[in-house]
């Protein structure tokens, strides 16, 4: 199975204790698998490893979120991102974590879950 390799089980326990709060979520891609593996049908992820098939637009924005570059912020907005489940050890992580519009839900060793302290904008 792909219990607790990429997502822990922490992490998936918050994630199934109320599913709805993450309709609008940004993921990394490494956790994207785990995600459709466990939540399927009833979360769909913001991507997963099969990058190819996003296209090179989608994954501009994607990679200005991982990579906190200048506007991830505005990408996040732009999507009505208003939850995140990502990797601890991800620049996304670091830059939520020092956000006032975001807050930590979850965190353990892996993965690190947050919600927006505001309403994100209506895409």
């Amino acid at each position: 199975t792909l219990d607790d390799l990429q997502l822990t089980r922490g992490a998936a326990a918050y994630v199934a204790s109320d599913p709805g709060r993450f309709q609008r979520a940004f993921n990394t891609d490494a956790l994207g698998g785990s995600l459709i593996y466990r939540f399927w049908p009833t979360l769909h992820v913001f991507v997963d490893d099969r990058t190819v098939v996003y296209g090179e637009a989608f994954m501009d924005d994607y990679n200005k979120v991982l990579a906190g570059r200048t506007g991830w912020d505005a990408v996040l907005d732009r999507w009505g991102i208003t939850t995140a489940i990502v990797r601890t050890s991800t620049v996304t992580a670091t830059l939520l974590r020092a956000s006032p519009a975001w807050r930590v839900d979850y965190a353990d060793d892996r993965n690190v879950i947050f919600s927006r302290t505001a309403a994100a904008p209506v895409p």
